[in-house]
């Protein structure tokens, strides 16, 4: 009985002093973050994609069961560095009862009409001429404090064109190596290389059934670029269409 509970209070000892928090549940909180491109460029609005987006986090913040875990959703555009969060939100506030799944499902129906108006929130047109992406490693930074499990869901393009970098030109004719080189001089450049390890990174690229013709030169190079430049962070990446 005594090493036992030695034991207990070593594991509490060494979970205080690494930081990491664990919820009333015995788990690792959630903290997952969204960034959806609103941008002038961004095909966002088009077609069914605010319907795929509001599936999206309905179904990653689905299994969330505690205050303890939370999401937030952001905006990409010109000025993405400078603009807050348009959505935060905790996760359900189960009591430890059987009345903690009507909790959780009641919290689950409210999520869809938030999210649809926070997703459709306007925004100065000058705001939407340029599609920022790089200012969104320093947010995911901020949150990333090894408390807790960090998931990225990035919906957008990841057409980058800010100040003198345009991607929709940079990378066209590249070779492969070439672009592998770019992204990874570029997290040098940034002086983030690590910076984002054990994070999981989701890039979602929102489209239409008939394709975008201006994009399929790059969509390949866009790929290999930023598959790069996130592993070169220390994160692991996924890409695919929204």
């Amino acid at each position: 009985m005594i090493n036992t509970r030695v034991s207990t209070y070593s594991l509490i000892a060494v979970l205080l002093l690494s930081g990491t928090t664990v919820s009333a549940h015995g788990r690792m909180s959630r903290a997952v973050q969204f960034y959806f491109d609103k941008s002038n460029s961004s095909r966002l609005l088009e077609a069914d994609n605010i319907e795929r987006c509001i599936l999206l986090v309905e179904r990653v913040v689905c299994d969330f069961k505690s205050a303890d875990d939370q999401f937030r959703l952001s905006a990409i555009h010109a000025n993405t560095g400078t603009s807050s969060p348009i959505l935060k939100m905790k996760g359900p506030k189960c009591v430890g009862s059987m009345i903690d799944y009507k909790i959780k499902e009641d919290w689950k129906n409210k999520l869809s009409p938030i999210i649809e108006k926070k997703l459709n929130l306007s925004y100065p047109k000058e705001v939407g001429y340029k599609t920022n992406i790089y200012p969104i490693i320093r947010k995911i930074q901020r949150q990333n404090r090894g408390t807790n499990e960090t998931e990225v869901f990035i919906v957008s393009d990841m057409i980058h064109d800010y100040g003198d970098e345009d991607f929709a030109k940079d990378l066209l004719g590249l070779s492969k190596n070439q672009v592998v080189d770019m992204a990874e001089n570029k997290v040098q450049q940034l002086s983030i290389a690590g910076s984002l390890k054990g994070v999981v990174v989701n890039i979602r690229i929102p489209g239409t059934i008939s394709g975008i013709t201006q994009h399929e030169s790059i969509r390949e190079n866009l790929d290999i670029y930023w598959t790069h430049f996130f592993k070169a962070t220390g994160a692991s990446v996924n890409i695919d269409m929204l």
